[in-house]
């Protein structure tokens, strides 16, 4: 494998460091998926600042095996703004495609535009159905998708592992399902968490997201804060 790329949009989706001036980082790209490079001097204050996740990025680099060399970096427009929940929102669709995503995976500019758009909406709009599709298109790109032509089987549904969808009383709405198929990232698709749940648990295996924790204990506690303020209001 080579491969010597110029001005490629990327985002970072994690560094880690790399001798003392160094990093490692793993990268989601628009033409080559996930790719995983070096930054020498990466470390250092200019580089150190800007080669961080959550900021949008044009990369130069070089390719000859797993991990590639970084050569020139430069932002490509502003960074959004992000704080509490839905910072880690932000680690959460981060460590889904670090545990999902194949590396150079050349079709993945569908699952690229994804991610663009999370970032684009995350600042201003509800986190949660943002968050569900995301975590739709990710499963469809790994060949995951669910089938429309079931949806007019029954009013609900669960996900079985082995089977798919299938019929179930108390199960996630069927218009719900549509509307997520359809492309929303409203309110009308809040209730497909517990399915879309149950198919990337059969991907991820048992070893939790770590920022799926935190983001419920974030949502556990703001709950108990607003139980508390009306308690007292």
């Amino acid at each position: 494998m080579s491969l010597r790329a110029s001005a490629e949009p990327a985002w970072i989706l994690h560094r880690r460091p790399l001798r003392e001036t160094s990093l490692i980082l793993d990268v989601l790209t628009r033409h080559y998926g996930r790719i995983s490079l070096v930054s020498r001097g990466g470390r250092q204050a200019r580089a150190g600042g800007v080669l961080q996740p959550f900021r949008p990025l044009k990369l130069d680099f070089v390719q000859k095996s797993e991990l590639g060399t970084l050569s020139r970096f430069e932002p490509d427009g502003s960074a959004p703004q992000l704080s509490g929940t839905r910072l880690w929102c932000g680690f959460y669709v981060n460590e889904l495609i670090l545990r999902l995503a194949a590396h150079n995976d050349n079709q993945a500019s569908v699952l690229f535009d994804a991610y663009l758009e999370v970032f684009e909406r995350l600042p201003e709009q509800d986190p949660a159905p943002l968050l569900r599709q995301f975590e739709y298109r990710l499963l469809s790109h790994l060949g995951y998708a669910l089938q429309e032509d079931v949806l007019s089987q029954a009013a609900a549904f669960r996900w079985d592992p082995s089977r798919g969808l299938v019929a179930a009383s108390s199960g996630v709405p069927a218009a719900a399902l549509q509307a997520l198929l359809e492309g929303a990232s409203d309110a009308r698709i809040n209730p497909c968490r517990s399915l879309l749940g149950e198919m990337l648990r059969s991907q991820l295996g048992p070893k939790p997201l770590q920022s799926a924790t935190m983001l419920r204990e974030l949502t556990s506690l703001q709950g108990a804060r607003a139980a508390g303020s009306g308690a007292t209001g």
